[in-house]
């Protein structure tokens, strides 16, 4: 891919989210995120059910889909831990699997009510 093509592609997948926001969010990584600020599969999900974000319609299919894309996004050196041979998410993938989800969840919701499904989600979470 060819650096104008990547900075395409980064564009389509950033959201500009205020520094309030990205502070919640910040707190919200730290409860669950390990030591060496990564955080597993299990902590992942230990969230989602913390923040009442599992249903019967949205179960744990649509955030282990999450995990995993943007598990696979980190760079080698920070998103994957060599050791263990384990995924994790870094703060900035933590924050693309939460865009994903939000388009997942509450994209029909979020056009019935002419808002952002990041807002949505954000709103809900807190």
């Amino acid at each position: 891919m060819h650096e104008e093509e990547k900075a395409v592609h980064q564009r389509h997948h950033s959201l500009v989210l205020e520094e309030t926001v990205i502070a919640r969010l910040d707190q919200i990584y730290n409860t669950r995120a390990h030591g060496d600020k990564t955080m597993d599969l299990t902590n992942y999900i230990l969230l989602a059910c913390e923040r009442n974000m599992l249903s019967n319609k949205f179960g744990l299919d649509i955030f282990y889909t999450a995990f995993v894309e943007a598990a696979q996004t980190a760079p080698v050196e920070t998103g994957h831990n060599q050791e263990s041979d384990r995924r994790v998410l870094v703060r900035d993938n933590f924050f693309l699997s939460l865009t994903q989800l939000a388009k997942a969840i509450y994209s029909e919701r979020a056009r019935d009510e002419n808002i952002g499904a990041f807002e949505i989600m954000f709103a809900e979470m807190l």
